[in-house]
Order: structure tokens, then C-alpha cells, then sequence
């Protein structure tokens, strides 16, 4: 297991429709190089009128490294399909992941 301090920074109003966003934890998929890729509980913002998602910057970085890792890993043994789990721990602008 891997754990990683991120600065959050959320998106409180939406680029797209400009109401009011929400701080949830959400599901990303990912085709990558042949791979389907499920990341789960990730931290960000989503806006309830018309659903677009913010994730933020560290996040994303967390998410990416973690994505490569895991793709890496597959292709070396032949895996095809797999499921990255991301999980937080919020504490206002500092989150720790850790990745199974």
C-alpha cells in the first residue's frame, strides 16, 4: 500500500452552469491501453444540476500514478480487466490515499 498527502482543491461553484457544487465521493472509469479500469471513492465536487464532476488537481496526480502503477503491473501479467480502489481521508485541505 502506497499513502500520498494531497492539497484538495474543490470546485464550489460549477464551470458549466454556475450552481452550487456538492462534495461527494465518486466512481472514474478508465479504458487505458487495452485495460478497463474502475477507480472508486474518489474525493469531488459534482454539480446537482447537471452533473458535471471536479476532480481535483492532487487527486487527479494521486489517481494517474496509481492508474500507471496498476497498468504496469497488469501487462506484466497478462491481466486484462482490473479495479483500482482510491480511499480518503479528509481533513479540510490535506487528504491521505491509500490504494489496495
Amino acid at each position: 500500500m502506497s499513502h500520498q498527502q494531497a492539497h484538495t482543491n474543490y470546485m464550489d461553484t460549477c464551470a458549466e452552469c454556475g450552481s452550487a457544487t456538492e462534495r461527494v465521493t465518486t466512481t472514474v472509469d478508465y479504458e487505458l491501453e487495452g485495460l478497463s479500469i474502475t477507480v472508486k471513492n474518489v474525493p469531488a465536487s459534482v454539480c446537482p444540476s447537471c452533473g458535471e464532476k471536479y476532480i481535483p488537481g492532487a487527486v487527479g496526480i494521486a489517481i494517474h500514478r496509481q492508474v500507471r502503477k496498476f497498468v504496469t503491473a497488469a501487462h506484466e501479467n497478462s491481466v486484462t480487466e482490473g479495479h483500482v480502489t482510491l480511499t480518503a481521508e479528509h481533513n479540510d485541505e490535506q487528504a491521505q490515499y491509500t490504494t489496495a
